[in-house]
């Protein structure tokens, strides 16, 4: 596991939701990244770097007020990970990537 600063962090979890929204697939693990990152708690960047939901630097962004903001019915995550069409997959992984662009951005 590499330990990455939190615009490091950002980098890379844009960089894998990017190659989601490309691929299309529905396995964040088959990613390539991971080949020079290392694993990473739940397959995530942002989880890795945060260790909890309330300190993930995308937590104010999501939508839902619940504790685990990125898993929420309805929320691009979730849309992602529960969807058997291609393109569904594609479109929603690519708005967490735009979210965590804005994120990036941001802190520049």
């Amino acid at each position: 596991m590499a330990l990455l600063t939190k615009e490091e962090t950002l980098e890379e979890a844009e960089a894998l939701w990017r190659w989601l929204a490309k691929s299309g697939n529905c396995y964040k693990y088959l990613w390539p990244g991971w080949s020079r990152l290392g694993p990473m708690l739940a397959d995530c960047p942002l989880c890795e770097y945060s260790r909890s939901c309330r300190h993930c630097p995308l937590y104010s962004k999501w939508t839902s007020f619940s504790p685990s903001r990125c898993t929420d019915d309805g929320s691009p995550y979730r849309t992602w990970e529960n969807s058997k069409a291609i393109n569904a997959r594609r479109k929603a992984a690519k708005q967490v990537a735009d979210l965590i662009h804005v994120e990036l951005e941001a802190i520049k």
